[in-house]
């Protein structure tokens, strides 16, 4: 196998590892959201982006061990499961994805009917 395949899969895992932890543990975005709406919906917001997080490190984690498992001559059945894991978490990566776009709508849906504060007059 040429090396420049094994760079690639390397670096699509380290930025998917990368990817996950920032979202894990350094996006404000749903703490932003909590003067918006309310403290039972953003904590759940907050959790899922979290778990989300984590699936996503666990991605990049198994995209190394699935690369790796398939290398020998005859790869036995356990290498497929990576990619089995792979799959699924995508999968309620997606399924998350949609959770959160939910959550946004019905957050819309709620602050559209409230009127919005006065502009401010200083010049």
């Amino acid at each position: 196998m040429a090396w420049y395949s094994d760079l690639i899969i390397f670096l699509f895992a380290g930025l998917c590892v990368g990817a996950g932890y920032m979202y894990m543990t350094h996006s404000p975005a749903a703490g932003a959201l909590a003067e918006f709406e309310a403290i039972r919906r953003n904590q759940i917001r907050a959790k899922l982006r979290r778990f989300g997080g984590g699936l996503m490190c666990i991605v990049g984690v198994c995209l190394i061990v699935g690369h790796l498992a398939t290398r020998g001559p005859r790869p036995s059945a356990w290498s497929l499961l990576p990619w089995i894991i792979i799959l699924l978490a995508v999968g309620v990566l997606m399924c998350l994805a949609l959770v959160d776009l939910r959550l946004t709508q019905q957050l819309r849906r709620d602050y559209r009917g409230k009127p919005s504060d006065p502009p401010d007059n200083k010049p």
